[in-house]
């Protein structure tokens, strides 16, 4: 398994120490900048069955980027299925709200299908789909249950970026016994990529906190790779102090091929 690090100025400020510890990097928007030797890959927050996916895409850059060649992949997310506006929770993070009544999962699939259809006959590339956080406002319904993101990802023939953080979210709030209960329903078997970051609590609200990934998220990341999921790639969602990044990196790298050892 391989780490890769977002391009945020807590990298940037740190990079000559992280770039030796990974073999890609990952943007959150198209972007100028390109580091050598590394596996590059392009996120964004577009939904894929947004009726305005194709504008979102062409009006950001973002299908000038991808024709460049330079990323390997590319991501969009799974859900909200309606429409919304976007919200603060308690602690100023985003929540959809609902402004429209949900769609229909045929439509949804229709939608995703036939977006992913364009996107490939613009980008060669590989295109994954992001799992989203689960919050009781009425906007995330159906779309975060694992059942439906199966639906998605073989409908749409497209890999599951795997939020580890949005998945404990979810889990909490769809009243899973365990994370593992919930991200054991995923499809595991299309999982290239792992997104880690540590959720929690955060003044009674159960966040995706962004922070530092803890050993009992690692034991989590250990317990989705026993269940066979093919990941290639493992990053950390952590955005702040660039000391701190730096001391995840260094561990994971410890971690990974200690894990790496002990699976023989």
């Amino acid at each position: 398994m391989r780490l890769c690090v977002p391009v945020t100025e807590a990298f940037r400020s740190r990079s000559e120490t992280l770039l030796p510890l990974v073999d890609a990097v990952s943007f959150k928007g198209p972007s100028e900048e390109f580091y050598p030797g590394k596996t590059h890959f392009l996120e964004s927050s577009y939904r894929i069955a947004d009726v305005g996916f194709r504008g979102q895409m062409e009006g950001s850059g973002c299908i000038a980027a991808l024709r460049s060649g330079k990323y390997a992949a590319f991501s969009c997310d799974i859900g909200p299925n309606c429409e919304r506006v976007t919200g603060r929770s308690r602690n100023s993070f985003p929540r959809a709200v609902p402004i429209s009544a949900p769609i229909s999962d045929e439509e949804y699939l229709d939608r995703a299908v036939r977006n992913v259809e364009w996107l490939r006959s613009q980008y060669p590339g590989e295109i994954q789909a992001e799992n989203n956080n689960y919050f009781p406002t009425g906007a995330y319904e159906r779309t975060c249950e694992p059942e439906f993101i199966s639906l998605v990802v073989r409908a749409a023939r497209v890999s599951l970026l795997l939020d580890v953080g949005h998945a404990l979210v979810s889990a909490h709030y769809l009243q899973y016994r365990s994370p593992m209960e919930y991200i054991s329903q995923l499809p595991l078997d299309v999982v290239r990529g792992i997104q880690l970051s540590h959720a929690g609590s955060l003044n009674g609200v159960v966040e995706d906190l962004h922070e530092a990934p803890t050993d009992q998220d690692l034991r989590l990341v250990e317990e989705i790779l026993a269940a066979r999921a093919p990941v290639e790639f493992l990053s950390v969602e952590y955005y702040r102090h660039a000391d701190i990044l730096c001391s995840v990196y260094h561990s994971l790298d410890r971690w990974r091929f200690g894990l790496a050892g002990r699976r023989g």
